[in-house]
């Protein structure tokens, strides 16, 4: 699951440290960049069986969650896996504003393979994007213009 972190995540951003062992949530994200991310080319398909075995459970689990998307990539991020993160926050981005040309109505998921609309509007879970942080700095990373 793409989002099976999200506890994590927000452990980290409250100063709470591990919640899970550190081990385990590295491998975890390696794999999530590996098959999860992989999957598609607008966002972190939200459940894979394994390697290329798309979970099509239900509607939820085969699509995109763009808000679950920019926020396993802030965690990645936190976590060393700088690359893979902002690479994530790129396509997810790049799919509404250079594909679905829609940045302010991100809308709560969608389909894997086009990249389109399926559910929901103006969610405030896609919000997290202004939440890539970057450990070093302990600042705000702002998005580059054509990111």
């Amino acid at each position: 699951m793409a989002d099976q972190l999200n506890g994590q995540w927000y452990a980290h951003l409250l100063g709470l440290g591990y919640i899970l062992p550190e081990d385990m949530v590295k491998k975890a994200i390696r794999c999530i960049l590996s098959w999860n991310n992989k999957d598609s080319k607008y966002g972190v398909t939200n459940s894979l069986y394994g390697k290329d075995k798309r979970d099509y459970s239900s509607l939820q689990s085969k699509s995109i969650w763009p808000g679950a998307s920019y926020a396993f990539a802030c965690l990645a991020i936190y976590e060393g896996f700088k690359k893979g993160g902002l690479a994530i926050i790129k396509k997810t981005w790049k799919n509404f504003t250079k594909h679905q040309k829609s940045p302010w109505d991100q809308p709560d998921m969608l389909e894997p393979d086009t990249g389109k609309f399926i559910f929901g509007d103006h969610y405030m879970r896609n919000m997290v994007i202004w939440a890539v942080f970057e450990k070093e700095k302990k600042r705000l990373i702002f998005l580059k213009k054509g990111v």
